[in-house]
Order: structure tokens, then sequence, then C-alpha cells
């Protein structure tokens, strides 16, 4: 589906770092606290963290994608279109 579901967390969040809010609003809040990115954040990768708790991916990477589309860093990446 999208590149970004092999991606960490912490990597995830490098990238998107106003992102955290949708780890919060799907109930992950505890995976990107100080002690989430210290311990699971730079091991566990988003399509991991989605899938053990249940969560539709769909709809977190339209959340997501909100974000990304912002970053330079993402063209080609996921989807987003390469920059000419």
């Amino acid at each position: 589906m999208s590149e970004r579901l092999n991606l960490t967390i912490t990597t995830l969040l490098q990238r998107y770092p106003e992102a955290r809010s949708v780890f919060v609003a799907h109930g992950l809040e505890g995976l990107v606290s100080e002690d989430g990115l210290r311990a699971l954040a730079p091991f566990l990768t988003l399509g991991t963290a989605l899938r053990s708790r249940g969560i539709a991916t769909e709809s977190f990477m339209r959340l997501l994608d909100g974000y990304g589309r912002a970053d330079p860093r993402c063209a080609g990446v996921g989807g987003y279109p390469q920059e000419r």
C-alpha cells in the first residue's frame, strides 16, 4: 500500500512531526509519549503498530497524507508525486 507503513515510528515522526496528533487520535498516545518514543518507536514500524491495534490503515494514512504533502522529503514516496 504505502512505503510509509515500513517506516519506524521514529522516522515517521521525524518526517511528519505534526502527525503526532494522528497517533493520539487513534489511541496510540502511549507510542508517541516520551517513554514510547524511547522504548518502542525506534523499532516498531507503522504497519505493525496499526495491525497490532486493529486500526484501519486507509483511514490513518488519509489523515497522515495531510501532513506529508508539505514535506519535500516525501516526494516520490508513498504515492506522492515526484517534483520536477
